[in-house]
């Protein structure tokens, strides 16, 4: 039980593990895991030990691999929230291009 709450609220942040957790849920449900941009983190509050951080990320594949890639993260013991959500059309290999901003919590 004392594992499952640290999977989702880690006592400290490592990035590896974050974009490993990523690639591996990407590819699971179809889609290509393209890149992630820099992570922001700050404190939830002033004062707070808890921090918030945020990850983009792009992924790259069909429409229902996408849903079903978002319903994995939201089932995750980590604790996602997506605060956005971009595409591109599917270009000639009939492939969606998404883009999304994660946030997260560690303290």
């Amino acid at each position: 039980m004392l594992s499952k709450i640290d999977s989702a609220l880690p006592s400290e942040l490592f990035l590896p593990d974050v974009i490993s957790h990523l690639q591996k849920t990407s590819a699971g449900n179809g889609l290509i895991f393209k890149d992630f941009s820099s992570l922001v983190s700050q404190p939830l509050k002033e004062g707070s030990d808890i921090k918030k951080h945020s990850l983009g990320l792009t992924v790259v594949g069909s429409y229902p691999a996408f849903k079903n890639f978002l319903s994995a993260l939201e089932k995750s013991a980590r604790l996602f929230t997506i605060e956005n959500i971009s595409f591109s059309t599917p270009g000639e290999e009939e492939l969606f291009g998404f883009s999304l901003t994660l946030k997260f919590h560690s303290y």
